[in-house]
C-alpha cells in the first residue's frame, strides 16, 4: 500500500472520468418485475428446463403465482425473508420466484452441502420466517415451519389454486436476497441485498453479459453463490431459457453444448475446452483471478467478459468485454457504478499508483445482517458521490491503467512476509502463469515458504521458475512446487486454497512418515513375496498423480498418471508372508488405498492422498483389523470407530486379519482422508484369491468414487468430517447428481 502523505492530494482529472460509470436509468424497480414483462411479450418462450422437464413462462408465472399467495397466507410479506433449501431443480426456480412475488428476500442454501451448524445459523440469524425445501431435505427442517416445494407446486396446480398475480407491494430498495458469505474465520456473514441493486446489474449491458430473448443461459453454479442470481435472476429477466445441468457429467455436458451464455468462475470454465462448445456465444467470468490464456481462449469465437466484485456490491461492478490477444484487465465500472482507488487515508492516488479499490454507486447492498460493527468497518458515507450513498471497501489492491482499465492487483489480505519482503501471492500466481504451459497458477505461503501449485500435472518445475524469475524478485519465487491435473474447487467454483495448503501439509507428513512406515514394516518383519513389486507400487499410489517437487532444481522424471475412464480401478496382486508375526492360518493383507481430493474430468489423471481404510465386512467371522503406521502395528475387532484410528502418521499398511476367510470372501472397505479425517463410503473391495497356509494371494480392487457415482439409487453420500472437507470432491458429485449431507461429528462410527 502506498505510504501515507502529508501533502494534500490534489485530484487527478481522470479520477472521475475513469473511476465512475455511466449513467443510466432502471428499468424496472424490482428484478421480478422484469420477468414479468417477458410473461406478457413471450408467454410460451420456456422459462426453465431441466432435462426433459421444462415450464414456459406463462407456466413458471403461474406456478409463483400460486405459491405467492400460499407464503402470504403464512405469514410472508415485505421486509421478511424466505430460507431455500433446495437442490436444482425447476422447484427451486419456481420457490425464487414466488418468494419475490410475496414480497420476501430469499435466503438460498444448497441442502446437499450446508452443514447442520451453518444452516442453524443461517436460520436464526436471518429471521426466516419459514423455509421451502425441496423433498430430499425436508427431513433436515421438519422440526420448523417449513413447505415442501414439489409438494406445494403439484398441490397448488391440481387443486387449481388461484394463480393470478398477488398484490405487488415490492420497491426498488426491498431485499431481493441475502447471501451468507464463509469469511475465513467465525461464523458466516449475511449479506442483505436489494432490488435496485441487481435490476442496476442484470437489466443494463455489460452486466446481463450478452443475454436478451431467445438465447439459452446455463446454471451451473451453486444457488449459495452469488453467481448463481446472475445465471437464473439475469436468464429470466432477459427473456432467456434457462438451462438447468443434469444429474451426471454426461448430461451436463449434452446440457452445455446447447447453450448461448455460461458463467462461472475461472476455475470452472478452465474444465471446458471452447473448441468443443461452438455453440457458446458469450462467456463471462468473476470470484477470483482469471488468467490470460482462458479469456483469450474463449475470445476467438465469441465474447468473453472478464468481472470483478465482491458479493457485498452484487455479484460485479467491473466487466471487460475481452478483446483477443488485448492485456487482460477487470474492466470498467458498470453503469451507475463507481470504483475509486484511494492510499491509506482515504485520499485518491495518482492514475497507475497502486491503492486500496473502495466501491460506489448503485450496486452498493445495505449492509451484513445483524452486525452493525461489521457493517460499520467495510461500508462508509462515500465522499465523492455527494448524495449520502455509501461506499465499500473491498479488500483488493488495484489501479488505474493509462487506458482507463482497472487492473488487479490482488487482496491486501494476500499480502505475506518472505524473507522479510512483503510478496503479493496473486502477483507470484500471475508471473508463474508467464510460463507458456501453464494452465493456471497459485501461490501459499506455507510455513516459511513459498508454495506454487499450478496445472496441468505435466509441467516441470525448473520450467516455471525459469518463468517466474524473469518477473519476481528471488524472494517471490517459490521454493517449492506442486502440479496438479486440476485444481481442487470450493462449492462455489473457486480454487480452493484450503484444500491446496493441505495438500502440501500432507506431502510434507507423508514425506516425513515414509521413512518411519517402512521401519515399522521391516521391524515386524512384514515380508513381500513374489509379487513384492505390485506391493510396493501401490504403497506409493498417492504420488502417481500428486507430483511435489522439493526445489524447482533439475526436472525429475513425472511419475505414470492413471486415467479417469469411467470407473476408475487400481488391481494389484498381493502376496504378503505373515508367518513371523500372526497365528497360522490367520492372515490376510489388505494394502492402503488412497481416497481423491479432486476428481478430475475423465480424460485427465486424479490426484489423491493418503488415507485409511477400514475393514467394513460382515463381521461375524470375527475379522479383525491390523493397522501398520509409523506409530507401529495396533489391532482392533471390527466394527471400527473413527476414535480408534483418531491417529495422524500417515499409513503405510493396513491387515486385515483374523477370522474365517474364503477363497471366495470380497471384503468391502471405507476410507477415511487424512486431509479432512472424513469418512466416505467408497467401493474398495478385496477378493481373497487363494490360501495357502500363512500366504494369502489377494486381488485387490481399489474403485474410486466415480464408480460408485455411477452406480444406480445412489443419490445421497454421508461425510463425515471434524473440519473442512474437499470441495472438489463434492463438485464431482454434484456433476454426477450425487448429494453430499455433512455431519459434524468428530467420533462416528464408520458409514
Amino acid at each position: 500500500m502506498p505510504a501515507r502523505s502529508s501533502q494534500p492530494v490534489v485530484l487527478d482529472p481522470l479520477f472521475r472520468q475513469y473511476g465512475f460509470g455511466q449513467t443510466a436509468p432502471l428499468p424496472y424497480a424490482a428484478i421480478h418485475h422484469a420477468f414479468e414483462h417477458h410473461v406478457k411479450q413471450r408467454p410460451d418462450a420456456v422459462a426453465v428446463e431441466h432435462l426433459d422437464e421444462c415450464l414456459s413462462y406463462a407456466e413458471l408465472d403461474r406456478a409463483a403465482n400460486r405459491l405467492a399467495h400460499r407464503l402470504r397466507a403464512d405469514g410472508v410479506v415485505p421486509g421478511t425473508r424466505v430460507c431455500l433449501l433446495v437442490q436444482r431443480s425447476v422447484a427451486m426456480v419456481v420457490g425464487i420466484i414466488a418468494t419475490l412475488k410475496a414480497g420476501a428476500a430469499y435466503v438460498p442454501l444448497d441442502g446437499g452441502i450446508v452443514t447442520e451448524s451453518t444452516l442453524n445459523h443461517v436460520l436464526a440469524d436471518s429471521a426466516a420466517v419459514l423455509t421451502l425445501a425441496t423433498t430430499a431435505f425436508v427431513p433436515r427442517v421438519q422440526s420448523r415451519k417449513h413447505i415442501c416445494l414439489e409438494d406445494a407446486i403439484a398441490h397448488d396446480l391440481t387443486a387449481e389454486s388461484d394463480g393470478s398475480k398477488p398484490p405487488d407491494l415490492s420497491s426498488p430498495r426491498d431485499g431481493v436476497y441475502v447471501i451468507y458469505t464463509s469469511g475465513t474465520t467465525g461464523k458466516p456473514k449475511g449479506v442483505d441485498v436489494m432490488h435496485r441493486n441487481v435490476v442496476n446489474l442484470l437489466c443494463l449491458s455489460p452486466g446481463n453479459v450478452g443475454m436478451r430473448p431467445g438465447l439459452r443461459v446455463a446454471q451451473l453454479l451453486n444457488i449459495a453463490f452469488d453467481m448463481c442470481a446472475w445465471e437464473v435472476l439475469g436468464s429470466l429477466a432477459n427473456g432467456c431459457t434457462l438451462c438447468l445441468r443434469g444429474k451426471t457429467a454426461a448430461e451436463w455436458k449434452a446440457v452445455l453444448r446447447t447453450v448461448d451464455v455460461v458463467i462461472a468462475t475461472p476455475s470452472v470454465l478452465g474444465m471446458y475446452d471452447p473448441k468443443d462448445y461452438p455453440n457458446i456465444k458469450y462467456a463471462a467470468t468473476a470470484g477470483e483471478v482469471c488468467p490470460q490464456s482462458l479469456a483469450d481462449a474463449w475470445s476467438k469465437n465469441g465474447q468473453f467478459f472478464n468481472s470483478c466484485g465482491p458479493t457485498e456490491i452484487t455479484i460485479v461492478n467491473t466487466v471487460q468485454p475481452h478483446t483477443l490477444g488485448a492485456p487482460l484487465s477487470i474492466g470498467v465500472p458498470t453503469p451507475n457504478n463507481n470504483v475509486y482507488i484511494l492510499d491509506d487515508s482515504m485520499r485518491p492516488v495518482q492514475i497507475g499508483e497502486a491503492g486500496l479499490m473502495w466501491a460506489g454507486g448503485a450496486g452498493i447492498t445495505r449492509g451484513y445482517i445483524n452486525l452493525p460493527d461489521k457493517t460499520a468497518e467495510r461500508y462508509r458515507l462515500d465522499p465523492f458521490a455527494n448524495d449520502g450513498s455509501m461506499m465499500f471497501n473491498t479488500g483488493d489492491i488495484g489501479r488505474w491503467r493509462a487506458d482507463g482499465q482497472l487492473e488487479h492487483l490482488g487482496r491486501a489480505d494476500d499480502q505475506v512476509k518472505v524473507k522479510g519482503f512483503r510478496v503479493e501471492l496473486d502477483g507470484v500466481a500471475a508471473a508463474m502463469e508467464t510460463c507458456s504451459s501453464v494452465r493456471v497458477a497459485t501461490a501459499l505461503l506455507i510455513g516459511k515458504e513459498l508454495w506454487g501449485f499450478y496445472t496441468p500435472a505435466g509441467v516441470s518445475p525448473s520450467e516455471v521458475k525459469v518463468a517466474t524469475a524473469q518477473v519476481q524478485p528471488y524472494y517471490a519465487v517459490p521454493a517449492r512446487y506442486m502440479s496438479l491435473p486440476e485444481f481442487p474447487q470450493t462449492s462455489n467454483g473457486k480454487v480452493d486454497k484450503r484444500a491446496l495448503r493441505r495438500l502440501a501439509e500432507v506431502q510434507i507428513e507423508a514425506t516425513a512418515a515414509a521413512s518411519l512406515a517402512s521401519a515399522v514394516v521391516e521391524k515386524n518383519h512384514i515380508r513381500r513375496g513374489s509379487q513384492a513389486k505390485s506391493f510396493g507400487h501401490s504403497m506409493h499410489a498417492p504420488r502417481k498423480s500428486i507430483t511435489e517437487h522439493p526445489q524447482a532444481g533439475p526436472s525429475r522424471q513425472q511419475p505414470a498418471k492413471h486415467k479417469l475412464e469411467g470407473a476408475i480401478q487400481w488391481r494389484t496382486n498381493i502376496l504378503v508372508d505373515l508367518s513371523d508375526v500372526l497365528p497360522p492360518k490367520k492372515a490376510l493383507a489388505l494394502q492402503s488405498c488412497t481416497c481423491p481430493v479432486s476428481v478430475s474430468r475423465a480424460d485427465s489423471s486424479i490426484h489423491a492422498v493418503p488415507t485409511l481404510v477400514s475393514c467394513d465386512s460382515d463381521t461375524r467371522n470375527g475379522v479383525q483389523v491390523l493397522a501398520i503406521s509409523a506409530n507401529g502395528p495396533r489391532i482392533w475387532k471390527a466394527p471400527l470407530n473413527t476414535s480408534d484410528l483418531a491417529w495422524s502418521s500417515a499409513i503405510g499398511v493396513l491387515l486385515v486379519v483374523g477370522g474365517k476367510l474364503t477363497a471366495s470372501d470380497h471384503l468391502r472397505a471405507a476410507t477415511m482422508c487424512l486431509s479432512c479425517r472424513g469418512w466416505i463410503r467408497g467401493t474398495t473391495s478385496l477378493a481373497v484369491s487363494s490360501i495357502s497356509g500363512t500366504k494369502v494371494a489377494t486381488d485387490l480392487v481399489i474403485d474410486t468414487t466415480c464408480e460408485l457415482l455411477d452406480l444406480p439409487g445412489v443419490d445421497l453420500v454421508t461425510v463425515v468430517s471434524d473440519a473442512y472437507t474437499s470441495h472438489t470432491f463434492v463438485n464431482e458429485l454434484g456433476h454426477r447428481g450425487v448429494s453430499v449431507h455433512f455431519q459434524s461429528a468428530v467420533h462416528h462410527s464408520i458409514i
